[in-house]
């Protein structure tokens, strides 16, 4: 309901003056938000542990990139805004892409040792 609310307000502020690219923009807001709600609400039933602060962050960084990008062409600011996001949501989740390069490893050298 939040994000379909949100969706609908996002609408009507952005699309008179940004067309297709403000819908763009307020559908992504409302998906951030769909998603958020259904990451908190989903944890509340199902004990999983969720780092929300990190959570919050890298889906953050990722919108403020996906925003500027359905505004502009590629240009420099968009290149560094994507290093800046690739590189947040790498520093966050680190310790998940150490352990899949680890799970890689693993079986490359499971295969060839079979």
């Amino acid at each position: 309901m939040a994000s379909a609310v949100a969706n609908i307000i996002g609408n009507l502020i952005l699309v008179p003056s940004l067309g297709a690219k403000g819908a763009a923009i307020s559908t992504g807001l409302a998906y951030v938000i769909f998603f958020l709600t259904r990451t908190y609400f989903g944890n509340r039933f199902y004990k999983i542990e969720v780092k929300y602060v990190k959570f919050f962050i890298s889906v953050i960084s990722v919108y403020v990139l996906a925003t500027i990008s359905s505004i502009y062409r590629f240009n420099t600011l968009i290149l560094i805004v994507t290093i800046l996001s690739s590189g947040i949501v790498i520093f966050m989740y680190r310790n998940v892409i150490r352990d899949i390069l680890s799970m890689v490893k693993s079986i490359l050298k499971y295969k060839t040792n079979n």
